[in-house]
């Protein structure tokens, strides 16, 4: 869990056997509702079920593509 105050944000990070647990996630839940009604933004972050690393620099590639793509067109 990370707070930051000045930001007031909450951020809440869950695992792969903290996702699937049912007591776990209400406790996570009840943790942001309770933030949120002090003002801060919360969120939850599951972890994902594909390989990390791969999901990254594909995403990283996709993004480079577009911003080449975008920069192209500008010098139309």
């Amino acid at each position: 869990m990370l707070i930051k105050k000045t930001q007031k944000t909450i951020q809440i990070f869950l695992s792969s056997d903290e996702k699937n647990n049912d007591i776990v996630r209400r406790q996570a839940e009840a943790i942001c509702h309770e933030y949120s009604a002090q003002g801060y933004s919360a969120v939850i972050y599951f972890s994902g079920s594909q390989n990390l690393f791969s999901a990254t620099s594909q995403l990283l590639l996709y993004n480079r593509k577009k911003f080449a793509e975008k920069d192209h067109s500008h010098e139309r």
